[in-house]
């Protein structure tokens, strides 16, 4: 059995077996920018509207399906307030001089591989 350790998003156990699922079909392109504090800026301000969405979306579902139903949107805000997370990407803009969308997904990719023990 393999163990898989992380921060916690919920309490408890979780016993399963975890899927990964691929797109090949969606790749986000990597474009050059030329000032990456205003790539990271333009992050902050998607990261913020996200948030929002999500906090909406919460309060929607909790009324619609219950509080543990709607919990889903809660892990997703959590994940963008996660320290780790943010500075991989803004990391990655910086280093690179990559357009935000792009240093998301890498982060996303590195992190998942990460958990899966992939790659």
């Amino acid at each position: 059995m393999q163990q898989i350790n992380g921060k916690i998003a919920f309490g408890g156990i979780a016993i399963g077996k975890i899927k990964e699922v691929f797109k090949e079909n969606n790749v986000v392109r990597r474009v050059k920018i030329d000032d990456t504090q205003a790539e990271i800026s333009r992050f902050r301000a998607a990261k913020n509207q996200a948030t929002e969405e999500l906090k909406a979306l919460y309060d929607k579902a909790v009324k619609e399906v219950g509080e543990a139903n709607a919990a889903i949107f809660e892990v997703h805000q959590m994940m963008l307030e996660d320290e780790d997370y943010l500075d991989s990407i803004r990391n990655i803009i910086v280093a690179q001089s990559v357009n935000a969308e792009f240093a998301v997904a890498t982060t996303g990719d590195n992190f998942c591989k990460d958990v899966c023990g992939y790659g």
